[in-house]
């Protein structure tokens, strides 16, 4: 099959304005991710229901840690979380 592609391009920054509307990405062959930011859900995400391979979110921008887990049968396999921010 074809190879993914990002649904949008990588941002050159991690520091936003708060509220303002960011689209995070996800890529994974495990079943589901969650994503969380400050230890709160943002939602979980099928890999199933991936486009062009990529899962996204559509979230509001706050300052802190985001992460990434993916878990298959219910159990993490891979967490990542590579950005943390602060309001400027």
């Amino acid at each position: 099959g074809a190879a993914p592609t990002r649904a949008t391009p990588p941002e050159e920054h991690w520091n936003w304005k708060p509220d303002q509307t960011m689209t995070v990405s996800a890529y994974t062959n495990a079943a589901d991710v969650e994503l969380t930011l400050n230890g709160q859900p943002l939602g979980t995400k099928r890999a199933a229901d991936a486009k062009a391979g990529v899962l996204s979110w559509t979230v509001p921008y706050a300052p802190g840690v985001l992460k990434a887990t993916a878990t298959t049968a219910g159990k993490p396999v891979a967490a990542h979380n590579p950005h943390k921010s602060f309001s400027l």
